[in-house]
């Protein structure tokens, strides 16, 4: 079972909803490199809009099966518990546009005052979806991601360094179906 990854994106957007504060240099999180893309708040339970990236880049064997998707966040809060996750979701393009399959987070448990890597799904984690290699290969699949402040007024940030990407899948790829195809003539 090969995985491919972690994989960075090539494409970040952000989008809000009423009373949602923006991402600062959102950009920043297409490398890995320790510039960050910042979402500062001062108001307890207030919510970041979405940060989303796109095209991971994935060239997946079309005849592979997908077993897992993994998803990386790389990020540092000012304070420890100043923010908890409550939106992590991966999506593909559908016929009837987008479909999401959201996952539950990791609440106030896993982000530190330093550099933390917090995954979500894994190598046998489908995300209660139906994924196909064209689907992950798209630059439209993507995942989407939303902070919200926990407490306090004081001012807090919640920092994203990189958003990786890593797809697990099982095929009889090129040279086993060759191989296949000379059991089948008789010729080994």
């Amino acid at each position: 079972m090969p995985t491919v990854g972690p994989n960075l994106g090539g494409f970040v957007y952000t989008y809000a909803g009423a009373f949602n504060p923006d991402w600062v240099n959102p950009n920043n999180i297409l490398l890995d490199d320790g510039s960050y893309a910042v979402c500062t708040r001062s108001v307890s339970s207030s919510q970041s809009w979405f940060i989303g990236v796109e095209d991971f880049g994935f060239a997946i064997d079309p005849a592979d099966t997908i077993l897992g998707i993994t998803i990386q966040v790389k990020a540092k809060l000012s304070l420890s518990n100043a923010f908890k996750d409550i939106r992590a979701s991966i999506y593909k393009l559908g016929q009837d546009g987008e479909t999401q399959a959201n996952k539950a987070t990791n609440l106030f448990t896993s982000y530190g005052v330093t550099d933390t890597t917090v995954s979500y799904g894994g190598a046998a984690d489908l995300w209660s979806q139906s994924w196909a290699p064209a689907d992950v290969n798209s630059a439209g699949f993507g995942f989407l991601f939303q902070v919200e402040k926990t407490t306090g007024s004081a001012s807090r940030t919640f920092s994203i360094d990189a958003i990786f990407c890593s797809i697990t899948s099982v095929g009889v790829g090129p040279i086993n179906n060759t191989r296949i195809a000379l059991l089948g003539a008789g010729i080994i």
